[in-house]
C-alpha cells in the first residue's frame, strides 16, 4: 500500500475512533446544575429497594434522606450527617464521621444521578449499593437498567 494511503486510512481510524469516545464521553459528563425536588421509592425484582427523598436547588443540596437495600443489609444516608464541599461541577456531599464517604449528585442529559463513593465504614452493603436514577424533570424513579 501507498505510505500516503496507508498514512490517511491510519488518520481515519484516528479521528472515527477519537469520535466515538469523546461522544461517550460527553454525554456522561454533567451537563447542568441540578434543581430537583425528587423522591423515588423502587424495589428491583431480585428484592433491592431504594428510597430517597432529595431536593435540590442549583447543586445545592437542601434536603436527602436515602435508605438503600441492597441485600438483607440496609443503608441509610441523612443530610444532617454531611457537609457540602462543593457544587460544582457535582454536588459532592462528605460525611462527618468519615472525611472518605461521599454523596455525589449530577445530571446529564438523561437523568439525575445520586451515588455513594467509599462509604464502607456507614454502609456494611455499600460495595453492592447502585446510584440512583431520577427524571430531571419529575423528580420520579428511573429504570436503572436504562
Amino acid at each position: 500500500m501507498h505510505p500516503f494511503i496507508r498514512s490517511l486510512t491510519v488518520l481515519l481510524a484516528a479521528l472515527v475512533l477519537f469520535a466515538c469516545s469523546t461522544s461517550y464521553r460527553s454525554s456522561n459528563r454533567p451537563s447542568a446544575p441540578v434543581t430537583l425536588n425528587g423522591h423515588c421509592e423502587q424495589r428491583e425484582t431480585d428484592g433491592y429497594s431504594d428510597s430517597i427523598k432529595l431536593s435540590v436547588v442549583n447543586n445545592v443540596v437542601n434536603a436527602l434522606d436515602w435508605t438503600a437495600q441492597p441485600d438483607q443489609r440496609s443503608c441509610r444516608f441523612e443530610l444532617k450527617r454531611f457537609t457540602q464541599v462543593s457544587t460544582q461541577p457535582v454536588a459532592d456531599l462528605q460525611s462527618k464521621i468519615d472525611p472518605k464517604c461521599h454523596i455525589y449528585v449530577w445530571r446529564d442529559n438523561n437523568h439525575v444521578t445520586v451515588a455513594a463513593n467509599e462509604c464502607q465504614s456507614l454502609c456494611a452493603a455499600n460495595d453492592k449499593m447502585l446510584p440512583v436514577l431520577l427524571n430531571p424533570l419529575t423528580g420520579d424513579c428511573m429504570d436503572k437498567r436504562k
